[in-house]
């Protein structure tokens, strides 16, 4: 049996509804030579047998079973099973136009690209779409690339609508036990890409749904997000040419932390006061792009700017 050029991820758990219709998509393929590893992650719901008729049907469909773990660990268990030459993920709720693979016959004919990117279309569940626009184009360079990751206008953070060649995810795993799990491995494909490309060609249609695992920001989220984002910031401290954009990034970081403190006033954030003091502007950095908050933030140092701040926010909320 050839071994196929795509393999395709997708973990699946209790998505009954909507299975079939991301299933079917992939059936409707103009390009046919993947393989499609459907992750039943302990289902209950019957969306395992829906894997299993497809996979009947279909040879390239394959199931694999594990014990309820996640997405992240739902996505390793088929990253250690995928044989292809390039790796796309695919949440079993949405779906992709019937040319979105095709993509991968242009990373056939340009070898020198790591990973491209194809359009991606948020779904409501009231049926209003809202297309993400980015302009086809190639970006080069680890700090080009970091630096269009973390603004995220136009290379995206989710994994979803990009496909990597295998040789991107050689020992490496998404983060278990943990949501930003595309996040938090930007780092690392920073270190392992030169050439990414963004394709107009294709579409991943994202469903949001209104009890999805995304749609709800807790503490234990925002956290995983701001860990995700430190180690994405850490790494632009790394490359000089992205210093401009440290004040900007550093404030986007700083803000998630204090969205955690708000979001549960009584939980410990001191480790991660500690954690990101480290990565504070420096005063060449803030006098290049003042603004009255963070350089408040310099003289005062994270935990007391962010005890007078949470503080003055909650009596405000009181009055």
């Amino acid at each position: 049996m050839n071994t196929p050029l795509l393999s395709i991820i997708i973990p699946v758990y209790n998505v009954s509804p909507y299975i079939g219709e991301c299933l079917d998509s992939l059936q409707a393929q103009t390009f046919r030579d993947f393989e499609a590893l459907l992750v039943d992650d302990g289902s209950t719901d019957g969306s395992g047998l829906i894997c299993d008729r497809y996979a009947a049907a279909d040879s390239r469909f394959k199931v694999i079973r594990k014990t309820n773990g996640g997405v992240s660990s739902a996505r390793n268990a088929a990253l250690d099973k995928c044989t292809g030459k390039y790796l796309t993920m695919l949440d079993p709720d949405d779906s992709v136009s019937p040319d979105t693979y095709e993509n991968v016959r242009y990373l056939e004919a340009h070898p020198d690209i790591d990973i491209l990117q194809f359009p991606y279309i948020n779904c409501y569940e009231n049926g209003r779409q809202e297309k993400l626009e980015v302009r086809p184009q190639l970006i080069e360079g680890k700090d080009r690339i970091l630096l269009n990751w973390w603004e995220g206008n136009i290379l995206h953070f989710a994994n979803l609508n990009k496909i990597f060649r295998r040789t991107v995810f050689e020992g490496l795993r998404y983060r278990e036990g943990h949501v930003s799990e595309d996040t938090y491995l930007v780092a690392d494909f920073v270190e392992r890409v030169n050439r990414v490309c963004i394709s107009g060609q294709g579409r991943y249609y994202y469903r949001i749904r209104n009890n999805s695992l995304t749609s709800a920001y807790t503490f234990p989220k925002h956290i995983d997000l701001f860990e995700a984002h430190l180690r994405t910031y850490a790494k632009m401290t790394e490359y000089p040419l992205l210093r401009p954009a440290r004040v900007t990034a550093f404030t986007r970081l700083f803000r998630r932390l204090i969205s955690a403190r708000l979001s549960s006033p009584q939980t410990d954030i001191h480790p991660y006061l500690t954690a990101v003091k480290p990565y504070v502007p420096r005063w060449s950095d803030i006098t290049a792009h003042p603004t009255a908050w963070i350089i408040a933030l310099k003289i005062l140092g994270p935990k007391r700017f962010m005890h007078l701040l949470c503080r003055r926010i909650q009596k405000n909320g009181k009055n």
